[in-house]
């Protein structure tokens, strides 16, 4: 006697959308890898999947991306909530920092592709500059 398959119904489109989830989940998750060099990882609120249902957390943390390139933080000024991961990926051909007075953070030297995360949690203005290029500014606008 020969095993019969389910028809294609509910259940199969179930266990399919759970795969597909669990895949996005994977997929997600790596994209919190860096180039190398100075940097920190943070959470992304990646998807979890439990049985045939999916989950998110309860409040994501948003993620801010900023570029470092031609001599200039960019966009140069950004605001973001607290709780928010701000990142900086050195886009240019020469080494920078992202080094705040306060709070005393820095980057350390950023070769080349190299990425640097910060997660702000209090509200406030925090301004930035690059050690080797004094002249590149940025600001972090942190609101509750």
């Amino acid at each position: 006697m020969r095993p019969t398959l389910a028809p294609a119904g509910a259940g199969r489109r179930l266990m399919l959308a759970a795969t597909l989830t669990a895949a996005a989940a994977l997929v997600l998750a790596a994209c919190g890898s860096s180039y190398g060099g100075s940097s920190s990882k943070s959470s992304y609120g990646a998807r979890a999947t439990v049985g045939a249902v999916t989950t998110r957390p309860a409040a994501a943390v948003a993620t801010v991306d900023l570029g470092i390139m031609n001599f200039k933080f960019t966009p140069a000024s950004v605001s973001v909530r607290a709780g928010a991961t701000v990142g900086w990926t050195n886009k240019d051909g020469t080494a920078h920092t992202v080094t705040f007075t306060q709070p005393a953070v820095s980057s350390g030297t950023l070769n080349p592709h190299n990425q640097f995360t910060h997660v702000f949690t209090e509200p406030g203005t925090f301004a930035y500059h690059c050690e080797i290029h004094p002249f590149m500014h940025g600001t972090i606008v942190v609101t509750a």
